[in-house]
């Protein structure tokens, strides 16, 4: 299931609840919202682990690859209920160009995995590939990050390159 999909389970849910909320504000039966709301919930309630790994990874990340910096959005993803999931999206790392992004990540070993390549055909570089864990964050208190390390051409064996990334929630 894709994310948009599992967004829109939660936002059948905070709708249906809105319209329970909005009946009993006015009193009177409500039972049929309340049905709704349960029904809605019930939907959602398979796909809720699919719903962590969407916020984990949709959206902007500041990037730093080996200290040349820009941005990297993650824009869609498709999640399985392993908790594997396929992701795509764009890399701005030297303006203008606008790379494009195709990747994984796996929740049960938090290894995330992405081919940067470039756009225009790979004139300025071969694909990048891109290897590395989200980092421990115990207390809570940090950014979502993730690191690791990338290679040109074929994919970095774990600690293989001496090329580093990171990336950081904004």
């Amino acid at each position: 299931m894709n994310c948009t999909e599992v967004y829109k389970l939660q936002q059948d849910v905070t709708d249906a609840r809105k319209r329970l909320d909005n009946c009993l504000k006015k009193g009177g039966d409500c039972s049929e919202f309340e049905q709704e709301v349960s029904d809605a919930e019930d939907k959602l309630r398979p796909h809720e682990p699919k719903l962590v790994i969407c916020d984990l990874l949709i959206g902007t990340w500041a990037f730093n690859g080996n200290g040349y910096t820009g941005t990297l959005t993650i824009e869609a993803s498709d999640v399985q209920d392993n908790g594997s999931a396929s992701f795509s999206g764009h890399a701005v790392i030297d303006i203008p160009h606008r790379d494009t992004l195709d990747g994984s990540y796996d929740v049960n070993t938090g290894v995330l995995r992405f081919t940067r390549t470039g756009d225009d055909n790979n004139a300025r570089f071969q694909p990048q590939q891109y290897y590395g864990h989200i980092f421990a964050n115990p207390r809570g208190n940090a950014k979502t990050t993730f690191g690791g390390v990338f290679a040109e051409g074929a994919p970095p064996l774990n600690s293989s390159s001496p090329w580093g990334w990171f990336m950081v929630r904004q």
